[in-house]
């Protein structure tokens, strides 16, 4: 089984609901920190001026294996799974395989497809590829950077957005366990403003955003998650 869409476990993590319904621990005009729910188990979405990655709840192991993460920035490329992957190499140097591609093995592939596996282990200059991870050059230049993971029980995506989206900078939504925290610049409006033990000093209900961005479209065939930035 393939690790929870992010995008699910963080509409879980709707900022209407957490100032409204959670125990705010302490809040200082644009962060805080809350208890609430064990539903999701871990969950976040983050925007830190152009980059923006959510992340939810994965089984631990499946048809994706124990762990696994993709990168690329511009045209660097690292690569890793455990157990070893379907369509890796054992060894190779430089481009030049000492064996041949592995035919079984777990996939790299969640349900955000941010990467074509088999583009990616033909269009990369391998620099090195050990076992089970390797890093090389894409041949395939892009100003971007964006990337996918899975360890044990978290899996998520991460990629470029504009610096400033719907006059937001930074945004942060996040849970794990019991824990919940949150954060924007400029504050979200309906924020406790300051807040601590349960007491808040805004009382006004707050209302769920009309508007979710997403993270930036993908070149396969499923777009990458959207996210609760407000």
């Amino acid at each position: 089984m393939a690790a929870e869409e992010p995008s699910k476990a963080v509409h879980d993590l709707d900022r209407a609901t957490m100032f409204n319904d959670r125990f705010w621990c302490m809040y200082c005009c644009c962060n805080g920190m809350a208890l609430g729910p064990l539903s999701p188990l871990l969950a976040s979405d983050v925007k830190e001026l152009c980059i923006h990655g959510s992340c939810g709840t994965a089984s631990c192991g499946g048809d994706d294996g124990l762990c696994y993460g993709i990168g690329k920035v511009c045209c660097i490329v690292d690569h890793y799974h455990f157990p070893p992957g379907n369509k890796t190499y054992c060894c190779m140097v430089c481009n030049k395989g000492m064996s041949a591609q592995r035919e079984s093995g777990p996939i790299s592939k969640t349900d955000k497809d941010l990467f074509d596996m088999d583009a990616l282990m033909k269009d990369t200059f391998w620099l090195y590829y050990i076992l089970c991870a390797g890093c090389g050059v894409d041949k395939n230049f892009a100003m971007n950077i964006k990337s996918e993971f899975k360890m044990l029980i978290c899996g998520g995506t991460q990629g470029c957005v504009a610096p400033i989206e719907d006059g937001i900078c930074c945004s942060a939504v996040e849970t794990t366990c019991c824990i919940y925290s949150e954060f924007q610049l400029p504050p979200a409006p309906g924020n406790p403003k300051i807040g601590c033990c349960g007491w808040k000093m805004n009382k006004e209900k707050a209302v769920a955003a009309e508007k979710k961005p997403s993270m930036p479209p993908t070149t396969t065939k499923t777009k990458a998650p959207a996210a609760d930035t407000e």
